[in-house]
């Protein structure tokens, strides 16, 4: 059994696995380029590589990041963090949606210093995509464990 790791026109990959080791590769290319739009997304191979070992890195967390590396498939970091920081906004945005929350009860309270500060907390966590600093990462394990202290995963 192998695998067969096939770099898409879009720069991703796709691995299909198992496939025996007698199988025709060029047939399992073919095979994968005919599947529906919804699966293969209309994509096309630009190559392909087989190998006898699992070729993924550890983390599956940043598969959308994963390319075509030497020995198999390594994951663009670039890419990654991109997709890490569109988490972050994720958790931020629920954030900020409890902090409208709290806002509207305090105009209801008449509370204005309560109003400044949820003002001040509402900009920091709009802020923080261009604050917290994702660079430093040169894996995806490092990348993965970078998460602003105080907003909960």
């Amino acid at each position: 059994m192998g695998y067969l790791v096939i770099e898409r026109s879009d720069g991703g990959v796709t691995i299909r696995n198992p496939i025996p080791d007698d199988a025709d590769v060029q047939a399992e290319v073919d095979s994968w380029e005919a599947k529906p739009k919804n699966v293969a997304r209309g994509l096309t191979a630009t190559s392909f590589q087989w190998h006898e070992d699992d070729p993924t890195p550890g983390d599956r967390g940043f598969r959308d990041a994963w390319k075509r590396g030497v020995a198999g498939v390594d994951v663009d970091m670039p890419k990654a963090r991109v997709i890490h920081m569109d988490r972050i906004r994720v958790a931020r945005d629920k954030q900020l949606n409890e902090l409208d929350k709290q806002t509207l009860k305090a105009v209801g309270q008449g509370d204005a210093a309560e109003q400044a500060r949820i003002e001040a907390e509402k900009q920091r966590l709009r802020d923080l995509p261009q604050t917290f600093d994702l660079t430093n990462a040169s894996t995806p394990e490092a990348l993965a464990a970078l998460w602003p202290t105080d907003l909960p995963r």
